[in-house]
């Protein structure tokens, strides 16, 4: 069951019959889903699931930081 009103599934059905154009498939923001991490090795991703609760960050924003400090180094 949905939380949606009909009135938003309309939009929704609506924005998707439409298609995106290329500006706005440009513009999107890429962003990883909540399985992402399931590529990792079992026991990285359970010492990354561990260290961003000790941290009080999810796992992708503990990977962002790791990412980053990375880079700048």
């Amino acid at each position: 069951m949905s939380d949606l009103t009909p009135e938003q599934l309309d939009e929704i059905t609506a924005d998707f019959e439409a298609g995106w154009s290329e500006h706005r498939l440009d513009a999107a923001e890429v962003r990883w889903g909540p399985g992402f991490a399931h590529v990792l090795p079992d026991d990285v991703r359970q010492a990354l699931h561990r260290r961003a609760l000790d941290e009080g960050l999810t796992d992708a924003e503990l990977i962002e930081r790791a990412v980053r400090a990375y880079l700048a180094a």
